[in-house]
C-alpha cells in the first residue's frame, strides 16, 4: 500500500478518496 501510495499522484489519490468516501457514507 505504501509503494502504491507513492506511485499514485495526489490528484488521483484525492479523486479516488472522493469516490470512496461517498460510497462508504451511502
Amino acid at each position: 500500500m505504501y509503494k502504491q501510495k507513492r506511485r499514485i499522484c495526489r490528484k488521483c489519490f484525492a479523486q479516488g478518496m472522493l469516490k470512496y468516501i461517498p460510497a462508504e457514507l451511502k
